[in-house]
């Protein structure tokens, strides 16, 4: 297959599973119970739904918590396996993994615990990866545009605050996730009696 077909396989890969993840929240279950023998019950997107346990077959478990890896890696969930991961960057505007997984249903995590110190654990659509923390200091003059009502964005986080995005954006929502957004005046929001 050459390059360019292979392109615009997965950006059709990626396009068909946003748009599962905007779509309807599917709800099969609420618990593992609802679910039959050896399926879960996971979350995908906005909703439930029952799936074969990743638990089956080897579980690798090369830490417990953050102090048994390395300086600059973190232990994370992939699976049922626990894992030594180099720790995301705060300064880039996100990780390589949270990249790679946008539309790919891998749960590198289930909780916050399971990720390193100064991230937390995401939607990116249809699995949950660990994201650097938003930054709460070197916030950029302006105001994030306001997300017009019933818009859902690509549930990825496309930067860590307004220091990962270039001059004249902001670290904004997009219904889902955060990106880099045009900032506008914050006198926009104010309504105006003279009008």
């Amino acid at each position: 297959m050459k390059v360019g077909g292979l392109f615009l396989f997965a950006v059709l890969l990626t396009l068909s599973k946003e748009l599962q993840a905007a779509g309807i929240c599917e709800h099969q279950c609420r618990e593992d119970k609802d679910c039959g023998r050896g399926k879960q019950c996971i979350r995908k997107g906005c909703g439930h739904i029952c799936s074969y346990t990743a638990r089956t077959g080897l579980c690798e478990q090369q830490c417990r918590r953050h102090q048994d890896c390395g300086a600059g890696k973190q232990c994370i969930r992939k699976g049922c396996s626990r894992v030594c991961s180099p720790t995301p960057d705060a300064g880039s505007q996100f990780s390589a993994e949270v990249f790679l997984a946008a539309g790919i249903c891998v749960d590198q995590c289930r909780e916050d615990r399971d990720c390193g110190p100064g991230s937390r654990c995401v939607s990116n659509g249809c699995g949950h990866v660990c994201s650097p923390v938003r930054e709460k200091t070197g916030r950029r003059p302006g105001a994030c545009p306001r997300v017009p009502a019933g818009t859902v964005g690509l549930c990825v986080e496309g930067c860590t605050g307004d220091a990962s995005c270039p001059a004249g954006q902001k670290c904004c929502s997009n219904g889902c996730g955060h990106t880099c957004q045009a900032a506008v005046r914050d006198e926009d929001f104010l309504i105006r009696l003279d009008d």
